[in-house]
């Protein structure tokens, strides 16, 4: 191999990540491959990538590789609005459209947005269809009181996450006891609900505590607490079963020291480095002495699994 070498220095290193390139954070300015492409809050990241976009947390920002488009998660829009009938599917529809009098909606086909600051029309529903103009925005028939005029806010939220991971083409993530699920491929939405096996997906376990990390590990979804595991079974949001365990869970502050070596996850517990493999977690902490350690990040090259700690 070739000699090690300084490649480039960071002024405040705040994250890194290696996906199809190098992307870092250095101070409020996220790099990729060295171009500068957004910028952040200050602190330290995490990243996830889901399809072509790189999930920045805890800011819910993204970047899509393939296009260079950096923004954040959740949008929204105020305007006046008028609710009317229209068409759906080529067909007249009554109570199925919203018309803005003014600017372009931000939104997609398929969006979950709350719509909010009416007398009669608030409510959380999906877009089926968006103008070409984008001043049109069509749902279901029946769907408003037609006649209504006034200044609305209108919102697609994202859960705020501290912890995120890819799982089978969705982001999951947790934050305080609650574990979210996006669309597939659809990193922006959570608030899908149609009954179909597409759906967004949330549940709140009752447990005493916060999560404190997660991870995909042997094609499930993996949410941890100092003392308990959960994991997500199931291949749609109407199967979706989480299974808890009392096991040694992750550390509080070391959510970013769990990763997989050899098909075993690896973190730091509340007793030190322990390896699950889908069982009782077994720990490996005699190599590292009487030492109490905390704040470990964690990362592996497939077979060995590296750790950072004080």
């Amino acid at each position: 191999r070739g000699e090690r070498r300084l490649w480039r220095k960071l002024d405040k290193p705040n994250g890194l990540y290696a996906h199809d390139g190098l992307y870092w954070v250095d101070g409020t300015t996220l790099y990729a491959d060295g171009k500068a492409v957004g910028t952040v809050s200050d602190g330290k990241k995490q990243f996830v990538s889901l399809g072509a976009y790189i999930i920045i947390l805890p800011d819910m920002r993204y970047y899509q590789r393939l296009t260079g488009e950096f923004g954040e998660m959740s949008a929204r829009w105020s305007g006046g609005v008028r609710f009317a009938d229209g068409e759906y599917a080529g067909v007249a529809a009554k109570g199925c459209a919203l018309i803005s009098k003014s600017t372009e909606f931000p939104f997609r086909k398929g969006d979950a947005v709350t719509i909010a600051g009416t007398k009669k029309n608030d409510k959380t529903i999906i877009i089926r269809e968006v103008s070409d103009d984008r001043k049109t925005l069509t749902f279901y028939e029946n769907s408003f009181v037609v006649g209504e005029e006034s200044a609305v806010t209108v919102s697609r939220e994202v859960p705020e996450l501290r912890f995120a991971c890819e799982n089978e083409n969705r982001l999951w993530g947790c934050d305080g006891d609650t574990i979210y699920a996006s669309k597939p491929g659809d990193p922006f939405n959570f608030n899908v609900f149609d009954g179909i096996s597409t759906d967004s997906y949330a549940v709140t376990v009752g447990s005493a505590g916060d999560f404190t990390a997660c991870a995909s590990f042997m094609g499930y979804p993996c949410f941890f607490k100092e003392n308990l595991i959960y994991k997500v079974h199931g291949s749609k949001p109407s199967d979706f079963q989480v299974m808890g365990s009392a096991s040694l869970g992750v550390d509080e502050g070391s959510g970013f020291s769990p990763a997989a070596a050899g098909e075993v996850l690896y973190y730091l517990s509340r007793t030190g480095i322990v390896g699950y493999a889908g069982g009782i977690p077994q720990s490996v902490a005699d190599a590292f002495g009487d030492v109490r350690y905390r704040d470990a990040v964690g990362g592996c090259d497939g077979r060995r699994y590296f750790v950072s700690m004080q």
